[in-house]
């Protein structure tokens, strides 16, 4: 059903292993036609500066390239674009997250590789710190648990993002569910999911269905996995909505792991219409 991944890690962004060539011969063993490689966009320095006071106590913040990386890793894109052409279509790519502070810089980074992920983890506003992926709060040199109230900060930022013309596609859009239980939805966070959906709409980025997290622990606050059914219903009542399934591989072997038994059930029961291939 999918014979592409537009969402892969490598040795690069310091939280993953492997060599680009091998992420690309697994890619051929499974018979993929086309990968992406989207390591974690280098911060800047007006980001280091901005961030410095959290960068230490956030992995979001501090495990991705270095920069003092971003030609080894660009120049092996391209080598085993070379090497594996006549097999497998490789494409250069980055995961960012986005600041506006920043926005200059994200846009000569996308002139560098051949398509650029959305894929927010953390959001900085006001002097606060929201991070996502690990569920905490850095505000006023405290730390807390995520609330209902700080998915706006999401979604100002997404919809900002999604209007700014630089993604092609939304890595794990419904992520900041995970620092929610089930009784925590409600009509607020209906509101949410359609303004970052509708925005995704607009501007013809691909909403991504993510097989990272089908099966991690649940081990803690209870959270809900991602895919998140709730958020993918609404998903399907946008006939228009572009959808690609990504595996987030940080392992060769997972370039490939798309879950296919349980993402297929999910798009059938929710009636979602995934492309096999990102248009460019």
């Amino acid at each position: 059903m999918f014979n592409a991944n537009y969402h892969s890690h490598s040795k690069y962004c310091r939280h993953a292993s492997g060599e680009l060539s091998e992420y690309a011969e697994e890619a051929v063993k499974a018979g993929l036609k086309e990968i992406g490689i989207s390591d974690h966009i280098p911060l800047s320095e007006n980001a280091k500066k901005v961030l410095a006071s959290y960068i230490r106590l956030s992995g979001s913040l501090s495990l991705r390239m270095d920069f003092s990386d971003l030609q080894s890793y660009l120049n092996d894109v391209e080598n085993a674009k070379s090497v594996f052409k006549n097999q497998l279509n490789v494409l250069a790519g980055f995961e960012s997250e986005y600041n506006q502070f920043d926005a200059d810089y994200y846009r000569q980074m996308k002139a560098k590789v051949d398509f650029m992920n959305l894929g927010i983890h953390y959001v900085y506003a006001d002097g606060i710190l929201y991070d996502f992926m690990d569920n905490k709060v850095h505000e006023d040199f405290c730390i807390r648990r995520v609330e209902k109230k700080d998915v706006a900060s999401y979604v100002q930022n997404a919809v900002t993002a999604l209007d700014s013309g630089l993604f092609n596609q939304m890595v794990h859009p419904d992520v900041f569910m995970r620092c929610f239980k089930a009784e925590d939805f409600d009509s607020q966070m209906e509101e949410y999911f359609r303004a970052i959906i509708e925005a995704a709409v607009k501007n013809e980025v691909y909403l991504e269905i993510n097989t990272s997290d089908i099966f991690r622990s649940t081990t803690g606050f209870g959270r809900i996995r991602y895919p998140s059914e709730k958020f993918w219903k609404f998903v399907s009542e946008y006939k228009n909505a572009r959808i690609l399934v990504g595996t987030d591989a940080h392992e060769p072997d997972r370039i490939a792991d798309f879950q296919m038994e349980y993402v297929s059930a999910f798009i059938e029961k929710l009636k979602l219409n995934a492309d096999s291939r990102m248009k460019l």
